[in-house]
């Protein structure tokens, strides 16, 4: 039994009881992947929707999702289970009869899904969940990390997932190759690429039932890459920050603080039919000037960035040497940016360097 001191007021005595609640029963974000379609012998339907008791239903994205499948709103989808083709090579003419016939050979069934994302929850919030298969629901402090939650006799399932929370690139391009960092007072820093299409991923996942006659909509030039930054503050994203200007061929980027509260992120760009290394700081609201960290002829990737224990911000990168690729690294002085030096040695190739401080 729960007993507070006589000398306590009856408002404080009820203050203290609310607290007390509201840390047994904490309302959060929750992340799931409900897995549907385990074990199908055949192409199912397995259209739903969900709803959640003390909580609500934010966000649902498709997991395995192909063409015909589809979210509708915030709680209902339209999905079903399908045979998973076997890809086969039709590029070598010797070989075109073997990836014919591989075409033809369908693989099993493959299970579908829904990534789920609820706002407000508890341990004792119930999710509920209907689909043309049948209905079933569940209690959230029931489903576990890593560990499926067999439902409907075993044809499907609930896993607890990361909080997938708010999507960063929601435009119809293809976005890749994301970073991140951490810098002061609990800021979070991301970079990430989009490629803009000729065609929309739609039109190109299109099958054709008969001969469309005109193809001259195919060639559509695509638009070309363009580095972004958002940040993190106050619990909040940005707006995303154009870094580059559209029209580029990037590959990868980095993201980095100095000891000054300066973002500076760093890429590889092609120009002049080479890759480089540019760099860009942010401080204050402001993108300052590029600036070119690699020299020399040869093209230049796949960049990393960490900030190291005097504040000063280091990159490496795999750079070309004669016919190889090395290993090189820059870092942050007082007086602006070193020379570059090779960390790497031998006479073979070196790629795809990590670093940390």
């Amino acid at each position: 039994m729960l007993r507070f001191s006589r000398n306590l007021s009856s408002s404080m005595k009820r203050f203290l009881l609310l607290l007390i609640l509201c840390s047994a029963v904490r309302a959060e974000d929750a992340g799931l992947l409900l897995q549907l379609g385990l074990g199908d012998k055949e192409a199912t339907e397995w259209d739903g929707s969900l709803k959640v008791s003390a909580g609500k239903v934010v966000e649902i994205t498709g997991w395995r999702f192909e063409r015909q499948d589809k979210v509708v709103g915030t709680e209902g989808w339209k999905a079903g289970t399908r045979a998973a083709a076997v890809q086969g090579r039709a590029n070598n003419p010797k070989k075109l009869g073997m990836a014919k016939r591989a075409q033809q050979n369908l693989g099993p069934i493959q299970e579908n899904g829904v990534f789920v994302r609820l706002q407000g929850v508890t341990t004792d919030s119930v999710v509920e969940v209907t689909t043309t298969q049948g209905n079933f629901s569940f209690k959230l402090a029931d489903v576990k990390y890593g560990d499926p939650l067999e439902l409907l006799d075993g044809r499907a399932a609930a896993v607890r997932t990361a909080v997938t929370g708010k999507r960063l690139s929601p435009e119809r391009t293809e976005d890749d190759y994301p970073a991140i960092a951490l810098g002061k007072k609990n800021k979070v820093y991301v970079t990430y690429q989009s490629f803009t299409p000729g065609i929309d991923r739609d039109e190109r996942a299109k099958a054709w039932t008969e001969d469309p006659g005109d193809l001259s909509f195919l060639a559509k030039p695509a638009g070309g890459d363009q580095l972004w930054l958002q940040l993190r503050e106050a619990n909040k994203f940005s707006d995303a920050i154009a870094v580059t200007g559209t029209g580029c061929d990037i590959y990868k980027s980095a993201v980095a603080e100095d000891g000054k509260g300066t973002l500076w992120v760093v890429w590889s760009e092609r120009k002049d039919g080479q890759f480089s290394i540019f760099a860009r700081g942010y401080a204050e609201g402001k993108l300052g000037e590029p600036l070119k960290l690699s020299e020399g002829a040869g093209n230049n990737l796949s960049p990393v960035a960490v900030t190291d224990a005097t504040g000063h911000v280091w990159a490496a990168w795999q750079g070309a040497e004669g016919t190889s690729f090395a290993i090189k690294a820059k870092h942050q002085t007082d007086a602006g940016w070193s020379e570059t030096g090779k960390v790497s040695s031998g006479t073979g190739d070196c790629w795809q360097p990590s670093i940390a401080a």
